[in-house]
């Protein structure tokens, strides 16, 4: 598949419906909500911050090849169609099903577009020599219509760590538009979809105006949102003052998204990064993230886990993302995320207990690392159990564990000294 040529979406369909039918199925009951599973597939990928990793179900060897707005186009299909047939699984019990339903997706992708960005719509259903175009023509010509971007902005790190985040949205009403189980109406998703747009750009200024100083990064990744966001004229208008006039955070009225787990961790994690863009989170900006997850109804361990979500993916693709290694010292973020551990692995602190009970390799190993060096075979397998151990922690199943960050010494001074064995500590 060549996301650069004409076709590359009916290949994208015909590689998933063989892997469709061999079982490559998404476990629902691993996660507690809907919301919290569509999180964890699609945090590791990238399109929350608009920097395309990874596919959440497209296993795919030949994509370092590929440019980013290539990347973008199919992990946006990746994530539209790939959760979608979520939803038609029992239907599909032979290839003729398979094909059916991904092909009824595919088209649903177009009409979804048609009725939320209208600007998008081919003006025609025919090619340019009077032929007439397929529905996954139409699908195709619109999606990279979507990922790209019209205007020249300034090369910003944070205007690229961003480009295309938006798409999440699309994601999120696209999953309620399919599901036969919710029932969504095209006024109702253009309302929603509006003012959601807006609640982003007014929390992004206010997280800018957080320590009373608007840097050039902040200010650059507003105006790259209020382009993006694709806003009506009038409103349009409306947000343009916000970044100059400032936002305070009592004035953000987010009571329409209360209910909406995915939607309010979005939120916080775009402001995380927000504050996060000039290196360094001052007292005022740390406060301003406190102020805004009580504002969505978060405990303080939510919140730390949505740093250390953030800082995670950074870690975990330092070297993929070039624009990481231009702005973004790598000591710096892996030094935030080391305290960032440390602070909420006090939260599990009872769990890493009973499970290193349960490993009684791990627990002979550091009782004998008290009186005896180890061999470098045996500390790498204290390393990685002790991995294994926070994999099995909530905040770990939903997001992506940097696990070379996570060198041994590393381990033991964010790991709670009391979950360590007595002969250990000492």
């Amino acid at each position: 598949m060549n996301p650069i040529e004409k076709g590359w979406l009916k290949r994208y369909l015909e590689i998933n419906k063989s892997k469709l039918l061999k079982g490559n199925q998404i476990d629902a009951n691993a996660y507690s909500s809907e919301e919290e599973m569509i999180y964890a597939l699609l945090q590791p990928t990238g399109l929350l911050y608009g920097h395309p990793i990874k596919f959440p179900y497209l296993k795919y060897d030949d994509v370092k090849e590929w440019e980013n707005k290539d990347k973008t186009k199919v992990l946006l299909a990746d994530s539209l169609i790939g959760h979608g047939k979520q939803f038609f699984a029992k239907e599909m019990t032979n290839e003729n099903d398979a094909d059916e339903v991904l092909h009824m997706l595919a088209q649903q992708v177009s009409e979804f577009y048609f009725e939320i960005f209208p600007q998008l719509a081919t003006k025609s259903k025919k090619s340019l020599f009077g032929r007439k175009r397929k529905d996954l023509e139409i699908t195709e010509t619109i999606i990279a219509k979507r990922v790209e971007l019209k205007r020249n902005l300034d090369k910003n790190f944070w205007t690229s760590f961003f480009q295309n985040s938006l798409l999440f949205l699309d994601v999120y009403y696209f999953n309620q538009w399919v599901n036969p189980n919710h029932i969504i109406t095209k006024e109702e998703i253009h309302e929603l979809h509006d003012d959601i747009r807006l609640r982003v750009l007014e929390i992004i200024s206010a997280a800018a105006h957080a320590n009373q100083i608007v840097e050039v990064e902040e200010r650059n990744l507003y105006n790259y949102f209020l382009h993006s966001s694709q806003l009506p004229d009038a409103k349009e208008k409306e947000a343009a003052k916000y970044i100059d006039e400032g936002m305070k955070l009592s004035d953000i009225d987010l009571s329409q998204w209360k209910d909406s787990w995915l939607i309010k961790k979005y939120l916080l994690e775009l402001a995380i990064l927000t504050v996060w863009s000039d290196q360094e989170m001052q007292e005022e900006e740390y406060g301003f993230i406190d102020k805004l997850r009580e504002k969505l109804g978060f405990s303080e361990e939510e919140s730390e886990k949505s740093k250390i979500a953030v800082e995670s993916f950074v870690l975990q693709n330092y070297e993929q993302v070039h624009y990481l290694q231009e702005k973004q010292n790598y000591k710096i973020v892996a030094d935030r995320f080391n305290r960032s551990m440390k602070k909420v692995l006090k939260f599990y602190k009872n769990s890493i207990v009973q499970e290193m009970r349960e490993s009684k390799e791990l627990v002979s190993l550091l009782n004998k690392s008290a009186k005896e060096q180890l061999s470098p075979e045996e500390k790498e397998k204290i390393r990685q159990q002790m991995l294994d151990i926070l994999k099995t922690l909530p905040i770990f199943a939903l997001i992506a564990l940097p696990g070379r960050t996570l060198t041994l010494p590393i381990l033991f001074k964010v790991l709670p000294k009391n979950v360590l064995p007595t002969a250990f500590q000492k």
